[in-house]
């Protein structure tokens, strides 16, 4: 997957396909394993296009091990037939 391209539309394509995938993705998922710097304003285009994606706060670990509560995880309901 090209994580590259950090255009907007580029990263809602990297998430739905992720969420597709795997059924949910976190925060730091999507920040590290992505190149999604900031998912909120991503779901929010998904879900304006037709998406339903759920959040769910939960206690998250960072990278360096430091738990952070009310860390979102995203999970995929069900999808819209929009691409993008």
């Amino acid at each position: 997957m090209n994580n590259k391209n950090i255009s907007a539309s580029a990263q809602r394509v990297r998430l739905k396909k992720a969420l597709q995938e795997r059924g949910s993705v976190t925060t730091y998922e999507a920040r590290e394993e992505l190149n999604i710097p900031s998912p909120a304003p991503r779901v929010f285009e998904l879900r304006a296009k037709g998406d339903n994606i759920k959040t769910i706060l939960e206690t998250l670990d960072d990278a360096n091990g430091n738990p952070h509560p009310k860390s979102a995880r995203y999970v995929l309901v069900s999808a819209s037939s929009n691409n993008d």
